[in-house]
């Protein structure tokens, strides 16, 4: 059974909708998943909990994680796989409707990518750009990604959007 509670509910873009209409002949995951991606948003279960937090890495307390080769024999990390550079997600051009969002310093270093979004609830331009800046400056740089695998004591106490510091060394 999962449980609900609007304290859970802390979007990063909260706009008010233009027109509900658009929602009446879509299921509920359907508009749940483009009012997620306007607002710059993700949806989890945490201890069946429904969560809904914006994209924004938290700050505080960093989680440190060492590999092979810890000049202090720290290592905690197991594994690591499925490593890139996180070029393939990078949009420096964003389209709302017909209003588009560039960030020209990003095409500049990493070539033109862009996306477009289709929202038929917003309809005001001002809205529209809001949506395509918010969502730009999210994505117009590459993120490193890995998969890693670390001890579930350690796992548990991380949760989404932490920030953490890896150090793995690679080894020649």
């Amino acid at each position: 059974v999962l449980t609900y509670s609007a304290a859970n509910i802390d979007v990063d873009l909260d706009l008010e909708i233009d027109t509900e209409a658009p929602f009446a002949n879509l299921s509920v995951w359907e508009a749940l998943k483009q009012v997620l991606i306007a607002s710059n948003s993700v949806v989890y279960i945490d201890n069946e909990t429904i969560m809904v937090q914006g994209r924004n890495y938290k700050t505080g307390s960093l989680s440190y994680f060492y590999g092979p080769g810890d000049t202090l024999d720290r290592e905690n990390i197991i594994g690591i796989k499925e490593y890139n550079n996180g070029a393939h997600r990078i949009f420096n051009s964003i389209t709302v409707n017909d209003t588009n969002y560039p960030d020209t310093q990003s095409i500049l270093w990493f070539g033109l990518s862009e996306i477009t979004f289709t929202f038929d609830f917003i309809t005001d331009t001002d809205k529209e750009t809001l949506i395509a800046r918010n969502l730009v400056e999210q994505f117009r740089y590459p993120r490193i990604e890995f998969q890693m695998t670390v001890s579930t004591d350690l796992a548990n106490a991380v949760d989404f959007f932490d920030t953490i510091g890896v150090s793995h060394p690679l080894r020649g």
